[in-house]
């Protein structure tokens, strides 16, 4: 019988969450690189980019650059 608590007693490894808060030109290097890593699951599993953004602010984060720089 497996033990709550050891490792073989759960699903997948015990991970957990974390939070954290980046400001400045650091969090647009943050958002890129995951867009990125996104585009390249997107692909490999090919899942098709959407047509339209429906109006999400997080979509159109591409003005970012200018708030940070400037």
């Amino acid at each position: 019988m497996k033990e709550k608590g050891s490792v073989t007693y759960c699903p997948r490894q015990p991970w957990h969450d974390l939070h954290s808060q980046v400001d400045g030109p650091a969090a647009y290097d943050i958002l890129t690189n995951f867009e990125e890593r996104w585009l390249r699951a997107l692909k490999m599993h090919r899942f098709q980019k959407m047509k339209s953004s429906h109006d999400d602010s997080l979509l159109k984060i591409d003005r970012i650059p200018d708030i940070c720089w400037h």
